[in-house]
């Protein structure tokens, strides 16, 4: 019987969720860049300029410390893994809402959305990494 594709270790799936997030994210600021969005939100009184350093930071923390979790969480339970999949899949649709409901021009709301996205198919994908390498009875 044929085995499917082993996955990788989690030491090895989360940095390279995170990578893969980050790198396409800033690619996204880039394009997003020169397609002149401003990258400016209002923040209260004050506006919030969308910086490489802001988007590495934000697509990479998140997205560790939630599978992480999810990985600790499943050495006590295995479905904690598929249960983080659904869940974060479900709050990153979610969280969708912020950027296109954001007081500022199409080009960023569009950009932001995106990178919204990227990170929660980076975190599902992560995970399902993770399940697959101990599905098919690595260590």
């Amino acid at each position: 019987m044929a085995r499917g594709p082993r996955g990788l270790v989690w030491w090895q799936a989360i940095p390279a969720g995170a990578l893969a997030a980050i790198a396409v994210n800033l690619l996204i600021l880039l394009i997003g860049t020169a397609a002149d969005a401003s990258l400016r939100l209002p923040d209260g009184d004050s506006v919030h300029t969308v910086t490489a350093g802001g988007v590495v930071v934000s697509s990479a923390v998140p997205l560790a410390a939630g599978t992480g979790l999810a990985v600790l969480l499943s050495l006590w339970r295995a479905a904690f893994l598929r249960i983080a999949q659904i869940t974060g899949g479900a709050l990153g649709a979610a969280s969708l809402a912020g950027p296109l409901s954001a007081d500022t021009d199409g080009g960023t709301s569009l950009a932001l959305a995106l990178m919204h996205l990227v990170a929660t198919v980076s975190a599902v994908a992560a995970l399902e990494a993770v399940r697959r390498h101990r599905t098919n009875g690595a260590a």
